[in-house]
């Protein structure tokens, strides 16, 4: 029988050593590795919980046929976005903008959960959900990714990125599967506070992962990366002056169009084989997490 001391001084370090091996994770970088695993895992997560809500809700309530109007909203809306958190972003520090936009996000979605449980609203309400889902799913993985670039040096990413975005991955399983599980049992609408839950979760990860930081080359980062400056050029302009730039738009944009075709048309076969509203998102959160 393992005793707990013998567990604490022999097991234990034998694990530790073999995951530090698994994953190539050197000294000083467990705490910034699994703080940043656990950040996406968490937002990943959020986010293969709530667009299966906002895609069953719009969908029960207006049909396929309302979706390309959405599509194109959400297109305007991401440009505007776009333009005033980059905007943002020169003005404020970073680790400031995603503490903000953490505390909006989990204001916003308590918002749209009394909109939509006491009926307010309704039709309106489902439009701005959906857009609001897909800017989310743009704006989060986004704050991840440049604060990843900054936390850590170009050869620790090569190494841990893999291991990182394995927490991308197992979020994605874990919430379309809560989905799954819970959608029937306590309705759609409120997996909006699991999702409420998990973002309030991403605020002291966070700060932990700005505060943490032992190595010197990543202070001294972090230090002269405090705002993010904008390029020169306009990406507009960058994109038009380059062959290169213009063929890797031109496949983004073809690759976008080709994908939100398909999600149309599943979607619209969907919700015409599911009519109930919380098994559609169950439906929904088990495809995606797939």
């Amino acid at each position: 029988m393992i005793r707990a001391r013998d567990f604490k001084t022999e097991i234990a370090p034998l694990l530790v050593s073999s995951f530090r091996k698994l994953f190539d994770i050197r000294d000083g970088e467990e705490s910034r590795a699994g703080l940043m695993f656990i950040y996406i895992f968490l937002n990943i997560s959020t986010l293969l919980i709530i667009k299966p809500v906002s895609y069953s809700l719009f969908l029960s309530r207006f049909g396929a046929a309302q979706l390309p109007f959405a599509f194109i909203l959400v297109s305007i809306s991401a440009v505007v976005i776009s333009v005033l958190y980059s905007r943002t972003l020169k003005q404020e520090n970073l680790n400031i903008v995603i503490e903000k936009t953490l505390r909006l996000l989990v204001l916003t979605l308590l918002i749209f959960w009394i909109l939509l449980y006491f009926e307010i609203e309704r039709e309106l309400t489902l439009y701005i959900f959906f857009v609001w889902v897909a800017i989310f799913a743009v704006v989060s993985t986004s704050q991840f990714w440049i604060l990843a670039n900054i936390v850590f040096n170009v050869r620790e990413a090569k190494r841990l990125f893999g291991f990182i975005g394995g927490g991308a991955i197992a979020g994605g399983i874990f919430g379309g599967y809560l989905t799954k599980l819970l959608a029937p049992n306590i309705g759609s609408e409120n997996l909006i506070f699991i999702c409420i839950g998990f973002l309030a979760l991403c605020i002291p990860v966070t700060r932990a992962v700005w505060k943490g930081k032992a190595n010197p080359d990543i202070l001294l980062k972090l230090d002269n990366q405090k705002k993010i400056t904008a390029p020169v050029n306009s990406p507009v302009r960058l994109i038009k002056g380059s062959a290169h730039l213009t063929y890797l738009a031109s496949i983004v944009g073809i690759s976008v169009l080709v994908a939100k075709l398909v999600e149309y048309q599943f979607s619209a076969v969907a919700s015409m084989k599911i009519a109930q509203e919380d098994q559609l998102t169950a439906f929904f959160g088990f495809w995606l997490s797939n």
